[in-house]
């Protein structure tokens, strides 16, 4: 994403959290495909927002020691 890093981390959240209702809706669907998919995306996401904590954890960690 090409936006600030706090957005970036409200987009995740947004996308997260759409996921989640889409695979709601996919597991009531027929057929397990298009759910599993669903389910990578949510796993990406999750993992995506973590690292993004991690870094604005970090260097507020740096910013704070500077200080």
């Amino acid at each position: 994403m090409k936006t600030a890093k706090g957005t970036d981390l409200e987009s995740l959240r947004y996308i997260y959290a759409i996921l989640c209702e889409l695979r709601d809706m996919a597991d009531a669907a027929p057929g397990g495909m298009l759910g599993y998919l669903i389910e990578m995306a949510l796993i990406e996401a999750s993992d995506e927002i973590r690292n993004l904590q991690s870094e604005q954890g970090a260097t507020r960690q740096k910013r704070d020691s500077a200080a």
